[in-house]
């Protein structure tokens, strides 16, 4: 079969990201509560921290607004599941 007329875009500079539902974090569109950590698996989250900071975030961005017990919280969990943070 022949593919003609085929457009590949590259989605960090031609793309945009539809806004989240207005309950859902704005940053990771992942529904919790605020001072948890983002959802480092967010496809949204990956996409969002990529155009602020020109780089792919890590477990570790996902959690630098958290307090630290919520941090200490996070990492051990991550941990527990095989996560490198």
């Amino acid at each position: 079969m022949k593919k003609e007329n085929v457009k590949t875009i590259d989605l960090l500079q031609e793309g945009t990201l539809l806004p989240p539902a207005k309950d859902k974090c704005q940053q990771c569109a992942v529904k919790h509560e605020e001072g948890q950590a983002h959802d480092g698996n967010s496809l949204y989250y990956q996409y969002w921290f990529m155009k602020q900071h020109k780089r792919w975030p890590t477990w570790s961005d996902a959690v630098e607004h958290c307090s630290p017990e919520v941090k200490e919280f996070w990492k051990k969990q991550l941990k527990a599941h095989g996560v490198k943070i």
